[in-house]
């Protein structure tokens, strides 16, 4: 028998090898890599762009997000090689000279797939561990905290079990040539698979559940859910990823269901990477559409000292005020929503701008009532933007005070109209 013109595996009743020109799965392999390739480096591109040129500086999400990006790249570039060497076709019209090369360039996939994967699922669970817990060790830290060592220590097993899939590692593309144990690659898939779709799962309801309990109206509550709502769409890619693992633990058929698989694995890492750049899109309309800050200064109005996100009780914060200041800072247009520091022209700030969850506004005097009408969420969802105040004349009573980091807002004079003062 000349494994040359061998099939691995008997073909189907009434149906013989092609080894020449068999059906495969070529076209769908190579128009999904395009695709997965174009709209992560469209996501990283905004986030670059955001970073250097917008609010410089960068957090470990981002990082953590480019780290992903580029693992990508040559994990797409493996699954390419790989479809050109047959990958794409059924067993039975693949030769058993053909097995070992596969079979090698296979557990590569395998190995490099841990990387951007776990690189992407902890640059969205750090994302969100900055937005939603604003400082402090509430549910929301714990939970992000939790899943973000289970994610660590996860893919990282996960890597090890791959590059030790068999030992010697020979066996892994020789097979029954080799004397050794080998562990079963289906079984370990599907763990990967269980635990993509709880983390996809999570980085969709953490951000709906702190959002939906804010106080804002339901239009602006969706509008912000709008920018994580993309997670649902890789979690219907793992559902679909899912079906193939188990489908896998059975079926013989194996080149023909893992190249289904690769479409999975690499369409749902670029939604992930993806969903992780979402906010940047936000920051840059807001950038490119709102008019630049100016530095005049505005009338007296006639209410007294406010204070920036408090509330209309005296030293009371509204509820979600920085929640509501955080998502602003992320999503929302130019610096703190439109809103420039006294004595800058439209720079921004590291501090400023990403860490205003340690800068909780207070109340600069005590006793003074503060409109609820001035929020954050109001210049993110609209954005409006304020002008900065001297402190000349009487410009003390108009002035808006972030109180730990000592920085005053000028109080917009349309604003003092629209509200009858």
């Amino acid at each position: 028998m000349d494994p040359t013109y061998t099939s691995v595996i008997p073909p189907p009743h009434g149906t013989q090898p092609n080894f020449i020109n068999p059906p495969d799965q070529l076209v769908a392999v190579y128009v999904t890599s395009a695709l997965v390739l174009a709209l992560p480096t469209i996501g990283v591109s905004a986030r670059l762009f955001v970073r250097f040129f917008i609010v410089p500086g960068h957090r470990i999400e981002d990082y953590l997000n480019y780290f992903a990006f580029a693992c990508f790249v040559p994990y797409v570039a493996v699954i390419l090689h790989l479809s050109g060497m047959g990958l794409t076709r059924h067993l039975y019209d693949i030769t058993l000279t053909q097995i070992p090369n596969l079979l090698y360039w296979t557990n590569i996939v395998y190995c490099i797939y841990s990387v951007p994967t776990a690189a992407a699922k902890l640059s969205v669970l750090f994302q969100l561990k900055s937005i939603f817990t604003t400082g402090t060790h509430n549910a929301v830290f714990r939970v992000k905290a939790v899943s973000i060592v289970i994610n660590v220590v996860f893919y990282a097993g996960l890597f090890f079990s791959y590059v030790f899939q068999c030992w010697p590692r020979e066996k892994i593309w020789l097979g029954e040539t080799v004397a050794g144990t080998c562990t079963n690659a289906a079984q370990v898939n599907l763990s990967s698979g269980i635990l993509n779709i709880i983390s996809d799962v999570e980085a969709l309801l953490i951000p709906t559940w702190a959002i939906w309990h804010l106080s804002m109206p339901v239009k602006r509550k969706l509008a912000a859910l709008s920018v994580f709502g993309v997670s649902l769409i890789a979690i219907a890619i793992g559902i679909g990823g899912m079906y193939v693992r188990i489908v896998l633990l059975t079926d013989t058929d194996e080149t023909w269901w893992l190249t289904k698989l690769a479409l999975f694995a690499t369409t749902e890492i670029s939604i992930v990477i993806f969903v992780g750049c979402m906010p940047f899109f936000s920051r840059l309309y807001h950038h490119f559409r709102s008019p630049k800050p100016t530095t005049t200064t505005t009338a007296s109005s006639r209410s007294g000292i406010v204070t920036f996100g408090s509330s209309g009780k005296t030293g009371k914060h509204r509820k979600g005020d920085k929640l509501t200041s955080t998502l602003a800072k992320y999503m929302g247009p130019r610096g703190a929503t439109g809103m420039t520091t006294l004595g800058s022209e439209g720079g921004y700030d590291e501090e400023d701008e990403f860490e205003l969850r340690k800068h909780v506004a207070s109340t600069a005097t005590a006793g003074v009532a503060t409109p609820v009408a001035y929020s954050q969420m109001e210049d993110f969802e609209s954005g409006g933007e304020a002008v900065v105040s001297t402190n000349q004349g009487g410009a003390q009573n108009n002035i808006l005070k972030t109180s730990q980091i000592e920085q005053t807002y000028a109080r917009r004079q349309e604003d003092d109209r629209r509200r009858g003062l």
